[in-house]
């Protein structure tokens, strides 16, 4: 029966192939007829000059063209485009911009009006030498049979290797030419000696060029470091501090919270890409035999949901082991405050779903989650000791807005007393740029202070005091 089907079926597709094909050659006819049909272009006059040494003064007098008489597609088109200058013609697709240049290059002539080049009508001069006076770039790139050299020469007989070279170099394509020749077998000098990644600095392009290397100035004086800083007032700032005191493994990840990575917080040790934290710890304790104490991922709420909540259900899924840490600030904040899943607003600012974190987080295994004030050291401290100890994976929220948010009201800010403040600097290790030193005593910039108290909390003297958040 299979046998007989096969039979039956087989002359009714080879019929099916052959409709195919004849659809496919009117196709083709039809597009060699409509070439063979077309009118050769009409031959110059026999006054026509040559245009020589142009100035490029182009006009365009009242000029009226259509392809068809039944349409016309140009009416009255005046202009000037003077020698220097820069002209653009805008207008929807339709509206004859390329119809302009066609024929300014004489492939079709006007119905109507005039276009002159330096004075002189178009109609008068030779197609070729007009043709020759300009360069005509389409917005379809085509490729001639033959060499590089040929296609680039191209618009300009006669031109020499030094001028190719000099225009593919303006083009910027002399790179795509160097891989060409290498794939030719070729022999290229240039990526040898320059990386294939990072930017080419000042001195580098110097060096392989074998020019002077400008080392600058050394200055005898010690300049300190001085790292990027988080805002002041920073929610993240509190957590930070925690994580570095407790000695915790952190994996960072990509947001306005990698600058906890540097002094003098240097909470975070690893940053590789957007929602590498999660991902990277569960592989970290995987290949480390389910080591997981003191180990956590640090990821923000707008990553967690775009890159990181895959490697959270890898981590469940897995049985895997360790701590996420999400900073909820409630915000995009790296980007400049773009709403996300967890705000409860879309991206035009209205009202949307909001993903609620701990219910997600419980909805996909995660037995431990837990919700902390990072402003809140002993809270933060206590939330820490006890997830990262844990034989099993845990989720704390870090959730506080940001500081920058034009909904958040502050506190007055922190009073420094300098008759009790002994110069111990204790507060100067979670980096608040709000805190300095001035003759040994801590000093609270009142600008800049929001009072979020976290610097008071690691006063053991009372130097620094401020009004409990309402």
């Amino acid at each position: 029966f299979v046998q007989y089907s096969r039979k039956f079926a087989g002359p009714i597709n080879e019929f099916a192939n052959i409709l195919s094909e004849l659809q496919s050659a009117f196709s083709a006819a039809e597009r060699v007829f409509r070439i063979i049909d077309e009118e050769p272009e009409p031959a110059d006059s026999e006054n026509a000059g040559i245009l020589t040494d142009t100035d490029g003064n182009v006009r365009f007098s009242d000029v009226t063209f259509g392809y068809t008489k039944e349409k016309t597609i140009l009416h009255g088109i005046s202009f000037d485009a003077k020698p220097g200058e820069t002209v653009a013609i805008v207008g929807p697709t339709g509206a004859g911009k390329t119809t302009i240049i066609s024929l300014l290059m004489r492939f079709y002539d006007a119905n109507g009006g005039k276009i002159t080049v330096d004075g002189k009508s178009i109609d008068d001069i030779t197609r070729k030498s007009l043709r020759r006076a300009y360069t005509m770039v389409l917005q379809d790139t085509w490729l001639f049979k033959g060499t590089i050299f040929d296609n680039i020469a191209y618009g300009r007989e006669g031109a020499t290797l030094e001028e190719v070279k000099l225009a593919a170099k303006n083009a910027r394509i002399d790179s795509f030419i160097e891989s060409h020749c290498r794939d030719l077998g070729l022999e290229c000098i240039g990526k040898d000696k320059f990386p294939c990644i990072d930017e080419f600095s000042q001195n580098l392009i110097a060096e392989k060029l074998g020019e002077v290397v400008q080392t600058g100035i050394k200055l005898d004086a010690v300049i300190p470091q001085r790292p990027p800083v988080m805002c002041a007032g920073c929610p993240h700032r509190g957590l930070f501090y925690t994580l570095a005191k407790n000695k915790v493994t952190a994996f960072g990840d990509i947001g306005c919270y990698t600058l906890g990575a540097v002094p003098p917080l240097g909470a975070l040790d690893t940053t590789i890409c957007m929602g590498a934290s999660i991902s990277g710890m569960h592989g970290f304790v995987k290949a480390d035999g389910g080591k997981t104490e003191k180990i956590a991922a640090v990821i923000g709420d707008s990553t967690f949901m775009h890159s990181g909540m895959t490697g959270l259900v890898n981590m469940a899924y897995n049985e895997s082991c360790g701590t996420v840490i999400i900073v909820d600030n409630s915000i995009t904040g790296m980007t400049g405050h773009q709403q996300n899943p967890t705000t409860g607003y879309n991206l035009k600012g209205d009202p949307c779903t909001k993903i609620d974190l701990e219910s997600f987080c419980r909805a996909i295994g995660i037995k431990r989650v837990r919700v902390v004030d990072p402003y809140d050291l002993a809270q933060c401290d206590e939330a820490i000791k006890e997830e990262t100890s844990v034989n099993e994976p845990s989720v704390i929220i870090s959730r506080r807005p940001c500081a920058l948010l034009k909904y958040v009201k502050h506190n007055k800010p922190i009073i420094s007393d300098a008759d009790k403040c002994v110069g111990c600097k204790v507060c100067m290790k979670i980096g608040c740029p709000a805190i300095s030193i001035v003759d040994n005593k801590a000093r609270i910039d009142n600008t800049l202070c929001t009072g979020c108290g976290v610097c008071a909390q690691l006063c053991k003297f009372g130097a620094l005091k401020g009004a409990k958040e309402d």
